[in-house]
């Protein structure tokens, strides 16, 4: 039975452009669990392109400043509130150029979200404002609560957002008060709940291991089609990421590869590759861009992949690895964030972190020329560990219990 009471969900982007694929599956039990769901993206440039959501799924995006002037006039409206909420992120964080240049934006915007979602407040009854990341529009909701104390609201935790070292200011903006107001914190994954709990331990009552899942969209191919191993990865090309580091390690490897990429752009993708000079001949590479999440589902339940491979810089848990491992196929990565928690010996090849290529060459070829990518039983054992862990039916089933017995602290 549906709880009759209104979710605010406050995303960057989702329903529109690309990222937060994963927040499908969930949206889907959301939509069983609540009456309404009130959808809020704050970060969208282009809505030319936008996700099906359930019927009960209502979209209204706030938008954000975008030209220079824009920000002026935000700052320029808001700037007594502006300067008190400065001094307070100050006295939390301390000050650094970056950390200023993004309290400029955010802060008159986050002032910005807290009116509408004020205006959200005096027309729904009793609504669970849910942020799914620790960000501006989280921010937004602890000074909405700041005005009214009964507010509740819920906040997920991921990497980009809970990390130190993934902020380019080396701290995650506006978190003490987040934390501070918020009624529970959810992270992804055991590792950044751990982070939480060493250095946030006076919030350690609020936090909950919540980890995230994927659909099943069946047993991707056995059996390899061809002699060429075929390696996927599938990221942005930020530097974070380190597709350039894999590039590397490929260029280097005398096995037969064939490489397919997917995510980011052509131009940055040939940027990449270019600083590598001639490409050698047993190396193939397909770069397929940005594509649909239904697209890489079905490429997946068709292709035979050897290994997902992922070297990133830092991460919760991607979801880009449960995807694959649901499929069967294994995942060749390194050891930082919550990945440990996913590549394990039944699953993949884990390497420590800071290794140089030529190290990471050698290990790569060990691990594939041991045969486990295309042993179908591993492969099958590879899906096995999904099912346990990472499915999404089953993890979103204990998120549920969490957000109802959030509901029902909201209608206390």
């Amino acid at each position: 039975m549906k709880n009759v009471q209104t979710l605010c969900l406050l995303t960057q982007k989702f329903p529109f452009e690309s990222g937060e694929e994963f927040l499908v599956p969930e949206l889907k039990q959301l939509a069983i669990e609540f009456e309404k769901i009130i959808l809020i993206p704050t970060s969208v440039r282009d809505y030319s392109f936008q996700r099906k959501v359930p019927e009960n799924v209502l979209i209204q995006p706030i938008r954000n400043p975008e030209s220079p002037f824009q920000v002026a006039s935000a700052l320029v409206q808001n700037f007594p509130q502006f300067l008190t909420l400065l001094k307070e992120q100050i006295s939390w964080d301390g000050l650094n150029f970056y950390q200023l240049k993004y309290w400029v934006y955010h802060i008159p915007f986050a002032l910005k979200i807290r009116n509408e979602l004020e205006k959200l407040l005096n027309r729904e009854e009793n609504p669970l404002f849910y942020s799914y990341w620790v960000d501006t529009n989280a921010f937004a909701i602890s000074l909405l609560k700041r005005k009214y104390p009964k507010v509740k609201f819920v906040v997920r935790t991921h990497g980009g957002d809970l990390y130190n070292e993934r902020s380019p200011s080396g701290r995650i903006a506006f978190r003490n008060t987040i934390y501070q107001e918020t009624t529970a914190i959810w992270p992804i994954s055991s590792h950044g709940m751990n982070y939480i709990l060493n250095n946030f331990s006076e919030h350690k009552e609020k936090v909950k291991l919540s980890r995230l899942g994927v659909e099943d969209f069946g047993m991707g191919p056995i059996s390899p089609s061809e002699d060429r191993y075929h390696i996927v990865t599938c990221s942005s090309l930020i530097p974070l990421k380190r597709v350039e580091l894999i590039a590397q390690v490929l260029f280097n490897s005398v096995l037969p590869i064939r490489w397919t990429h997917f995510g980011g752009e052509n131009k940055e993708f040939d940027r990449i590759l270019g600083k590598l000079g001639e490409r050698p001949q047993n190396l193939e590479i397909s770069f397929k861009g940005k594509v649909s999440n239904e697209a890489l589902m079905h490429f997946y339940a068709t292709q035979f992949v050897d290994s997902l491979v992922n070297l990133s810089e830092s991460e919760g848990i991607p979801v880009s690895m449960m995807e694959a491992i649901s499929f069967g196929i294994p995942v060749f990565a390194n050891r930082v964030g919550g990945i440990g928690e996913l590549v394990v010996d039944s699953t993949g090849c884990l390497v420590e972190e800071g290794q140089n290529v030529d190290d990471l060459v050698r290990q790569f070829e060990d691990w594939i020329k041991s045969g486990k990518t295309r042993d179908p039983e591993f492969r099958k054992g590879v899906r096995r560990f999904w099912e346990l862990n990472f499915r999404a039916e089953t993890n979103l089933s204990g998120f549920m219990q969490r957000i109802t017995a959030a509901q029902e602290e909201a209608l206390s």
